[in-house]
């Protein structure tokens, strides 16, 4: 397991250094017309949460793949012992299966829409930037764009934190799911 972890991480961080270095070189081969068209901002999320993202996530498939493997070859045996046995753990696995992919989908809507919420506060962090020396010299704009972060910044916490207490809720029902498969087959 430890050189299975190791050697992705290892290939993870190769495969995510040569996309990074394919963008760098395709920016730097764009004419500037593609780029101004482009824009800035997803270039930028292509670069860092795009690419956190993959480095994140790849790992976790590789575990997948190798526990799935590990999860075929328990039921072959499985019915090799009891044809009985094989049909109940399928069934159960068959429903605990498709209400972990109904939740997952909806898990899903709610990252999207804490992306979303986080690209309203980068961009309302880059337009107070843009515009500080004006935000300096008036209150009124100043307390705006304020108020406007911090609502943007509580409406990521809140999706950011949703989204952790669902992946608990999720995490804790597929264990009780294992353990009544697992009581099933006693």
């Amino acid at each position: 397991q430890n050189a299975v972890m190791s050697g992705c991480a290892k290939e993870v961080a190769d495969f995510i250094h040569m996309q990074r270095d394919g963008l760098f070189q395709d920016i730097r081969r764009a004419p500037p017309a593609v780029l101004e068209e482009i824009g800035r901002q997803p270039l930028h999320l292509a670069l860092t949460q795009n690419c956190q993202l993959i480095a994140r996530r790849l790992p976790y498939l590789v575990m997948s793949l190798q526990q799935a493997v590990l999860l075929i070859a328990v039921f072959f045996y499985l019915a090799w012992l009891s044809v009985i046995a094989f049909l109940i753990a399928a069934l159960f696995s068959a429903i605990a299966l498709s209400t972990h992919i109904r939740r997952m989908k909806r898990l899903g809507e709610e990252r999207r829409a804490a992306s979303a919420a986080e690209r309203a506060l980068f961009d309302g962090l880059r337009e107070l930037l843009r515009g500080f020396k004006e935000a300096k010299m008036s209150r009124n704009l100043s307390a705006a764009l304020g108020r406007e972060l911090a609502g943007a910044s509580a409406r990521t916490r809140d999706s950011n934190a949703g989204i952790q207490r669902r992946w608990g809720i999720q995490f804790a029902l597929i264990e009780v799911m294992f353990y009544l498969l697992v009581g099933l087959m006693v």
